[in-house]
């Protein structure tokens, strides 16, 4: 489907809405990266001298505009803090109309 037509078929609304939710439940290539760097970490893990300090998902993540290297790592407490902010929106959305 085109820009063009994307447009055409749904509202900006309905667009946000679907922003929100990606951020709640993560879809598309970048989640599929994940499933990939996990299982590799998994691997290095079961490979790793004894003693050394276990590899993270995150390590085997790609960079490819090197904007991961410059972010802040993301924690529990402002992932929460995130994902509550979110239901937050879909919660006042809900009450301005459904979703899609």
């Amino acid at each position: 489907m085109s820009v063009r037509q994307a447009q055409a078929e749904i509202s900006g609304n309905e667009f946000a809405w679907w922003l929100a939710y990606m951020e709640l439940e993560p879809f598309g290539e970048e989640r599929g990266d994940l499933r990939s760097a996990i299982i590799a970490s998994t691997i290095a893990n079961a490979h790793r001298k004894k003693g050394a300090r276990p590899f993270k998902p995150e390590e085997f993540m790609p960079d490819f505009d090197g904007s991961r290297k410059a972010a802040k790592r993301l924690t529990a407490k402002n992932w929460r803090s995130q994902r509550a902010g979110m239901k937050a929106m879909l919660q006042a959305m809900g009450n301005r109309g459904k979703g899609p």
